[in-house]
């Protein structure tokens, strides 16, 4: 008899007649492409013991509806559910560090994800046109977020960064309609070119102690009011920074 140790490269590419997959026990890998456009594909068990899921391995799989990631998982690569338009609900481990770049992009219904306390890195656009929402309080650990990391949320109303963040990308919270104040950390030199740009609810800003410069277009289109209370630190502001 065989053991099915890993699902390979482009193993059901685009097979739209899958609708519902139970791998095995003893599965390690799911390669990069495994289950991409799998469009029928509704449910997926990722049994305890896979270790590794690869670049767009469910990538526009549009009619998955959660998924569970076990802790066992100590690697994923990028986009591995970009335009996985159904899909509402994920678990994450809590072992995880990273979450890659444009994981959930385009994940138009997805509401919940928990995000581990371990977590240090979140990638550009990982959660870009998604659903996440409500009051967004990242965990402690997280020292970087990329580009576009939450570009077109919607539903977002509030954010609030960790203290430890070292690396802010551009555009990370771009065109979130909704989002009506966020608090940067009292440590943060610089708030990048197009943070919130065109965020037209966007009125309250708890201003970094220390914040020497403000990039180009950063709170561009925002919807402040009346005078703008700027710390005693600034040293550059931007082109159209407001």
């Amino acid at each position: 008899a065989y053991t099915v140790k890993k699902i390979g490269t482009r193993a059901f590419i685009s097979k739209t007649f899958v609708t519902s997959v139970t791998l095995p026990a003893g599965i390690t890998d799911i390669d990069s492409y495994s289950f991409y456009g799998c469009q029928a594909l509704s449910s997926i068990n990722i049994p305890t013991g896979v270790t590794s899921i690869g670049f767009m391995a469910f990538h526009s799989c549009s009619s998955l509806t959660e998924a569970e990631i076990p802790e066992s998982v100590t690697s994923i690569g990028e986009q591995v559910f970009v335009n996985c338009t159904s899909l509402k609900r994920v678990i994450l481990p809590d072992q995880l560090t990273s979450i890659p770049a444009s994981m959930f992009q385009g994940c138009t219904a997805l509401e919940s994800v928990n995000l581990p306390s371990k977590l240090t890195t979140i990638g550009n656009s990982a959660f870009a046109n998604t659903a996440i929402g409500g009051d967004l309080t990242l965990p402690s650990g997280i020292t970087a977020i990329g580009n576009n990391a939450f570009q077109n949320c919607d539903h977002l109303y509030s954010v609030t960064l960790p203290a430890g963040i070292t690396s802010l990308g551009t555009q990370v919270f771009y065109r979130c309609d909704s989002l009506q104040s966020i608090v940067f950390p009292k440590s943060m030199a610089t708030i990048p070119q197009q943070t919130c740009a065109y965020c037209p609810q966007l009125k309250s800003v708890t201003w970094p102690e220390n914040v020497e410069n403000i990039g180009a277009s950063a709170f561009n289109e925002c919807g402040f009011e009346g005078e703008i209370d700027l710390p005693a630190t600034l040293k550059t502001i931007g082109a159209n920074a407001f």
